[in-house]
């Protein structure tokens, strides 16, 4: 595991750990075990519906995972994740330097995951989509492929410095609401309901912001990508549950574009 990789784990199990802690009893622990089981997001997702072997996962919400599993809506990155900048191959900035329009975008390569949600927004959008697994979209981009990749702020970093022959683009932000959620399986509301706790209490004493603010990971991540300077380029999307939290702005980086 690169260092970027053990920043992004480290973050959210700091997280689940800060609110779970909040709901414990004067005499229950605390012991959490972290799956070693590498899967795609739809193969966990059936996992954790089972009950047998994941208690909680986190992923992106979407109306279809809130039907199957029991979102605590919180986001985790403060929706950091639906802020996309672009990965590029080493050399080919100059393809993206005269795009700032959705339009101007449309006729260049995107590489999705097929089983992502951002696969159906992307498209939904217009933009073309070319679909292959995530391990293998690094070298389909290298290989051109595709045009660009379109990573979350919150995951950009740690693949940028593990792959070779990528570069960041310099100017572009797709933007959509794509919170990531802790989820559980329907029938534990027990440990739903004391994430709800625990989180809303971090939210309200502000110390749900401070971890965001002061970790690593975030302030890292907010210096390198220059975001204030980028040119934003809005995306609806469509499958976004009508139940997210969008009125709240304690709970987001930026107010969510949609």
């Amino acid at each position: 595991m690169s260092d970027g990789e053990h920043q992004v784990d480290d973050y959210i199990h700091g997280l689940l750990k800060a609110a779970l802690t909040r709901s414990l009893g004067p005499d229950e622990s605390l012991d959490l075990v972290v799956s070693d089981v590498i899967n795609t997001q739809n193969r966990t997702i059936t996992e954790l519906m089972k009950g047998r072997q994941l208690d909680l996962m986190w992923t992106m919400t979407t109306q279809d995972r809130e039907l199957k599993m029991r979102p605590v809506r919180v986001p985790i990155f403060r929706g950091m994740l639906g802020y996309r900048v672009l990965l590029i191959k080493q050399g080919k900035q100059s393809t993206f330097d005269a795009v700032n329009t959705l339009a101007q975008l449309a006729p260049l390569k995107a590489g999705q995951d097929p089983q992502w949600p951002d696969t159906t927004i992307l498209a939904s959008a217009g933009l073309r989509v070319v679909s292959g697994p995530y391990t293998q979209l690094f070298t389909m981009l290298r290989n051109d492929r595709i045009d660009y990749f379109p990573r979350g702020m919150n995951e950009v970093l740690p693949e940028l410095a593990a792959e070779q022959g990528l570069a960041l683009e310099n100017h572009l932000l797709l933007a959509y609401p794509a919170p990531m959620y802790f989820f559980v399986r329907k029938a534990n509301e027990d440990l739903a309901r004391r994430l709800e706790v625990g989180l809303a209490s971090m939210v309200q004493d502000g110390s749900y912001e401070d971890y965001f603010n002061n970790h690593p990971l975030i302030v890292n991540t907010l210096n390198a990508l220059n975001v204030a300077k980028r040119r934003i380029i809005a995306l609806p999307n469509p499958l976004l549950p009508a139940e997210t939290p969008l009125s709240d702005p304690r709970l987001w980086l930026f107010p969510p574009a949609n």
